[in-house]
């Protein structure tokens, strides 16, 4: 029979098969690069089995994702309103000071970075702890090894099955508006502005598709462009300036 008390004791703790083996979560390398659409459609598939739910791939394309500038600097910037609010702790009208010491301390600072992270991802779970300084501080608990469903925690990520979050203590759990969060809307973009579609489509460069070309006159081009359905593939330079011209005047550049 378990010791359920000595259960409770015990602290979330992580390695690989190489650095402490035997340890709580058993990391593995995310994968990343040539993540197509394809990709992200089957992850969103496996992320919202009903049964068993697999969101490692899923949470590998958010942190991909994460790797474009443009999205991290619009999500930095909204954690960073938060961030940079004072934040202070009062009982009875009266400011604690003991507790507003633990507050301007760098870990309540990381704690709020990743709580507001829930809305991006989904969730986050947290196990809180008191270090060898006597400080609070806290293990983010990696996603991938998180059945957020089934509430376990996973050795391997790919594992079925895990240990019940009651068998540790002082775990956190904090959900975002969105079970799968904001980056499952933000991903497919991210991945059409790279250019990959798929695992062997690339769309470097943009294209005009025209079907069933009769005529290779710019006149021909022109009617046959008109009519649906009637045009031919034409590969465009990078750098060119296009547009759509009426009557000498533009209707839309790009």
């Amino acid at each position: 029979m378990v010791n359920k008390t000595a259960k409770e004791k015990q602290r979330i703790t992580e390695g690989s098969n190489v650095t402490r083996p035997g340890a709580t979560i058993i990391l593995t390398q995310p994968q990343r690069f040539g993540i197509g659409l394809d990709d992200y459609m089957q992850s969103i598939r496996g992320a919202e089995n009903v049964d068993f739910t697999r969101r490692v791939r899923l949470y590998d394309i958010y942190s991909e994702s994460l790797m474009d500038p443009h999205l991290f600097s619009v999500v930095q910037k909204r954690k960073s309103g938060v961030l940079g609010r004072k934040i202070e702790f009062r009982r009875n009208g009266v400011a604690d000071d003991k507790v507003n010491r633990q507050i301007a301390s760098p870990w309540f600072l990381r704690f709020l970075g990743d709580a507001l992270d829930a809305e991006y991802w989904g969730f986050t779970l947290v196990q809180f702890y008191i270090n060898e300084k006597g400080w609070i501080d806290y293990y983010l608990v990696p996603r991938k090894h998180v059945d957020p469903v089934l509430r376990v925690i996973k050795t391997r990520q790919d594992d079925l099955m895990g240990e019940p979050f009651d068998n540790y203590a002082d775990l956190l759990m904090i959900r975002g508006k969105e079970p799968l969060g904001i980056l499952a809307r933000t991903a497919p973009y991210v991945i059409y502005k790279r250019g990959t579609t798929g695992p062997n489509i690339r769309t470097p460069h943009p294209q005009i598709h025209l079907r069933r070309l009769r005529s290779r006159s710019p006149q021909g081009i022109a009617r046959s462009s008109r009519k649906p359905g009637r045009s031919i593939r034409i590969p465009l330079p990078g750098r060119l300036e296009t547009g759509i011209y009426r009557t000498r005047q533009p209707l839309r550049k790009q």
